[in-house]
């Protein structure tokens, strides 16, 4: 008797162990696409072959010159989702972005998963970075990306 309880409970922890790494390995490669990714647009369908160059988070005093130096020797150009904090700290790098004909879009202030905010936060979220974004650059960005694509259904 005392052997099939232990046999039960062996099979129970291993039962929960497995299931647990499942359920990890199910978050970390699929980022949740299928539940707060569902209407995002990976593909548009064009005549003309090509590839849109997006990069998100910056900019960075170190990254984005070297980026630009690249895309332009390649005649590449690229939209540049920003962080209104890192625009008010390195405003030069934002305005660089500009200077050489990429487009740049709005990724919120701060960064913060937008499925965690209030309405009033995630205004505010993205109005601040705006705001950098125009005083930096005189562009009003007309892009907005959420942060890690995870989007809400709260009210506009």
């Amino acid at each position: 008797m005392r052997l099939v309880v232990k046999k039960i409970a062996f099979f129970s922890f291993l039962c929960l162990v497995c299931g647990s790494i499942l359920f990890v390995l199910f978050c970390v490669f699929f980022d949740e696409v299928l539940f707060v990714r569902k209407n995002a647009i990976y593909h548009v369908d064009t005549p003309a072959k090509m590839v849109a160059l997006t990069f998100d988070d910056g900019p960075s005093p170190e990254w984005t010159p070297r980026l630009l130096w690249e895309m332009k020797k390649q005649g590449a150009k690229a939209t540049f989702f920003l962080l209104g904090k890192h625009v008010k700290a390195y405003p030069q790098s934002a305005r660089m972005i500009v200077a050489q004909g990429c487009e740049i879009g709005n990724h919120t202030f701060s960064h913060q998963v937008i499925m965690n905010l209030s309405l009033e936060k995630l205004r505010k979220e993205i109005k601040d970075a705006e705001k950098a974004i125009k005083d930096a650059t005189g562009v009003t960005p007309v892009l907005f990306r959420p942060p890690k694509g995870w989007v809400t259904d709260k009210d506009k």
